[in-house]
């Protein structure tokens, strides 16, 4: 069997291509020009956001999907949610919330804000990923976001 140290190069050289995906997806952040809040305004500002978002949330809710409806149940299996650039483990609670219902185990990558180099975040997620193996005895599934979205 494999040692702990072992297992820890292993994981850190199947993490380091999955965020270097990630990273080149999420785009050149910082090049980006200041938008115009032309389209703010138009929502209505403050309160036309938290109407938008008040919406979303009750689309969401009642959408057969996030009840699981003709979904294949999980079986308990680990699944390690990694935020995307500038986003921390709570911005995933939604998506935890719907992979517990459908019978997977969430894993926080605990991360509270993504802006550490790749070194830290792959020391840490390797850290993250081999606890998840050896508790449950299972291989994880690893479900890292980009730009808002699953990559």
């Amino acid at each position: 069997m494999p040692s702990g140290k072992t297992n820890m190069k292993l994981v850190k050289q199947l993490l380091q291509p999955l965020l270097l995906v990630a990273a080149l997806s999420a785009g050149p952040v910082f090049a980006q020009p200041v938008p115009n809040d032309a389209l703010y305004q138009q929502l209505g500002g403050q309160p036309g956001l938290v109407r938008l978002m008040d919406d979303f949330m009750a689309r969401l809710l009642a959408d057969p999907v996030w009840r699981g409806v003709d979904l294949p149940r999980g079986d308990g299996g680990p699944v390690l949610l990694i935020p995307g650039f500038l986003a921390g483990d709570q911005s995933l609670s939604v998506m935890a919330s719907w992979l517990r219902k459908l019978g997977h185990t969430p894993k926080r990558a605990g991360i509270s804000f993504n802006v550490a180099c790749s070194d830290i975040a792959v020391d840490r997620l390797s850290q993250v990923l081999l606890h998840a193996n050896l508790t449950s005895g299972r291989p994880v599934a690893v479900s890292p976001q980009a730009a808002g979205r699953p990559l």
